[in-house]
């Protein structure tokens, strides 16, 4: 579900605000509209003036809730699969005539922006409130904001415990769990082929009634055999689209204007998650379960060996955490949002809570020891039966792997 709010403390046309998320609709199947406590139809809502409007995309269930005069709604991995048991990631809202209220989970995996302007807004990506003051709301909140822009904030986030030793056969029972919460019965999985998507892709398939393996890349990937060897010992059906220049093109130059993404990173990042959202819906598949995570939590970045090497656990550690808050901040946006526009749903079983736990409590030699990464990982992917090949693969960023960066950056050359 993407979702889009605004509260002015005077009636005006809201509309104008939700020009954006409006615009990008046709990968949804229901566009609903809620103004001042009563649901809208689309074409009447430009000609209306109202004190607040709700503008919500999804794809099952009813996410929206009207009571008197306020609606509430919850963006969740339900909405995407109705199967969904128990999902660990969600945001919860609602909004009535003065105020607004943004419940977040334990990580804000599903991300959401607060604007303050003419207008109060809160959207799922900057962008598409338009230009305001923006921040981003916190994990394990609870924000309160009020019409005339003032704002009150409580956590409900609890303090860890102490760190204790972890068993191989806990982080594959946590994982499990996590698969078992937040992935329905029908799914894709976004494979390459390595440690983090091959070991999701065991754990679906063996709870999961049906699931597709979804490979994307240009000619010449390196994906596409691993991907293709990992699905066949899985005994999982398997896309694999090899993405043309032109494709690329046209797909980075939407997200561009849509996101205002500028990296040659970001954009190939949003294009594959975009183009495996995409084929994910044209199969009837709303939900894409993918690795994000992994690396930042079970240290999976070359750069972590350099930091363990040159300051020790406590600089190794101190990187892990910094970029799990870049995560937080930017990466689960940009995937999250490049999903959404796709027609899917993001989840991320990595960052369920208790696996987010387990991971924080692992000491650091588990992480990263010598030039070995993802230690601890690697052995539960042993343990859960994977191919070797596949717990032993070296980790390639994604942007590389699928050769799609070096094709944004010579778009890049030529619209520059």
């Amino acid at each position: 579900m993407l979702f889009q709010l605004t509260l002015s403390h005077r009636k005006v046309f809201h509309s104008k605000y939700h020009d954006l998320i409006l615009s990008v609709s046709g990968s949804w199947r229901r566009l609903e509209v809620y103004a001042d406590g009563r649901h809208v139809p689309v074409q009447l809502f430009p000609e209306l003036k109202s004190r607040w409007a709700l503008v919500v995309l999804h794809t099952v269930g009813e996410p929206v809730r009207l009571s008197g005069t306020s609606a509430e709604f919850e963006v969740s991995a339900r909405l995407a699969e109705e199967g969904v048991r128990d999902p660990s990631s969600w945001l919860k809202g609602s909004i009535e005539e003065g105020r607004i209220r943004v419940v977040t989970d334990h990580l804000s995996t599903i991300p959401s922006f607060i604007a303050f302007g003419e207008v109060i807004g809160v959207a799922q990506w900057p962008r598409a409130i338009g230009p305001a003051s923006v921040v981003r709301s916190p994990p394990c909140s609870i924000l309160e904001l009020k019409a005339d822009g003032f704002s009150s904030l409580s956590s409900t986030c609890e303090e860890g415990s102490e760190g204790r030793p972890i068993t191989t056969e806990e982080l594959l029972k946590a994982l499990e769990g996590s698969v078992s919460r937040n992935v329905g019965s029908r799914c894709a999985v976004c494979l390459s082929g390595g440690l983090d998507s091959g070991l999701l892709l065991k754990l679906v398939s063996e709870q999961v009634r049906s699931v597709v393996a979804i490979t994307v890349g240009v000619s010449g990937s390196t994906d596409f055999q691993r991907a293709r060897r990992a699905a066949r010992s899985f005994g999982v059906d398997h896309v694999i689209h090899e993405l043309t220049e032109d494709e690329v093109a046209r797909t980075a130059t939407y997200l561009r204007r849509v996101m205002g993404l500028e990296r040659p990173m970001d954009l190939s990042l949003a294009v594959v998650q975009y183009t495996c959202a995409s084929l994910a819906r044209s199969l009837g598949l709303c939900q894409l379960v993918v690795g994000q995570g992994a690396d930042e939590l079970f240290g999976g970045y070359a750069k972590y060996v350099r930091a363990l090497e040159e300051g020790g656990e406590r600089k190794l550690e101190a990187l892990m955490r910094s970029d799990l808050r870049e995560l937080w901040t930017h990466g689960l946006v940009r995937d999250y949002v490049s999903a959404a526009l796709g027609g899917a749903t993001l989840t991320v079983p990595y960052l369920a809570p208790e696996v987010v736990s387990i991971a924080r409590a692992l000491p650091a030699h588990l992480k990263v020891k010598g030039s070995d990464r993802k230690v601890a990982l690697r052995e539960v992917a042993r343990v859960a039966s994977l191919p070797e090949e596949v717990w032993a693969a070296e980790k390639r960023a994604a942007q590389y792997s699928t050769g799609v960066e070096k094709v944004i950056r010579r778009w890049l050359r030529r619209t520059l």
